[in-house]
């Protein structure tokens, strides 16, 4: 489902805005996932994502889960830390030897911080496909500062882009 399909038939898009609205605002794609976007001055500054309302829920069960059912004010500590996503790790489970369907592997990808995992199913160890999956998981929580893997093929590819 991409934003153009949510957006009721009454609101405009993003082309159709003023132009106040369109320096100020991105649609970054991925594949078929839109996700609306603070346009940036300058590529050193961090990314800020607009978060539709029906994903609100789903990342504040995250933060509060995270901070121990911490309440309010840590929640809101916890969200605006820029630890948040400091450092994330991702690994391949084998999974060749009872796969499930035409998936044999899963990309398993945490925060260290929050311990929060996230698992994807692949159906091979291609680059393309791993590379896909996790840049939909930092579209949606954003890339960790430091990126940790067992530096396997597949994943080589994001030590010769940083």
């Amino acid at each position: 489902m991409t934003l153009g399909d949510r957006r009721p038939e009454a609101s405009p898009s993003l082309e159709d805005a003023d132009p106040t609205q369109r320096r100020r605002y991105a649609v970054l794609q991925c594949g078929d996932v839109e996700k609306l976007i603070k346009k940036r001055a300058t590529a050193e500054e961090p990314t800020l994502y607009y978060v539709s309302i029906e994903d609100t829920y789903d990342i504040i069960k995250i933060a509060h889960t995270a901070t121990g059912h911490g309440g309010r004010d840590r929640m809101k500590a916890h969200l605006a830390s820029n630890n948040l996503n400091s450092r994330g790790q991702v690994d391949l489970v084998d999974m060749q030897s009872s796969p499930q369907a035409q998936f044999k592997w899963i990309m398993v990808h945490q925060c260290h911080l929050t311990k929060f995992v996230i698992l994807r199913p692949l159906t091979s160890k291609r680059v393309a496909e791993v590379a896909f999956q996790l840049l939909n998981i930092f579209l949606l929580f954003g890339a960790p500062a430091i990126f940790q893997s067992d530096n396997g093929s597949e994943l080589q590819f994001m030590s010769s882009q940083s």
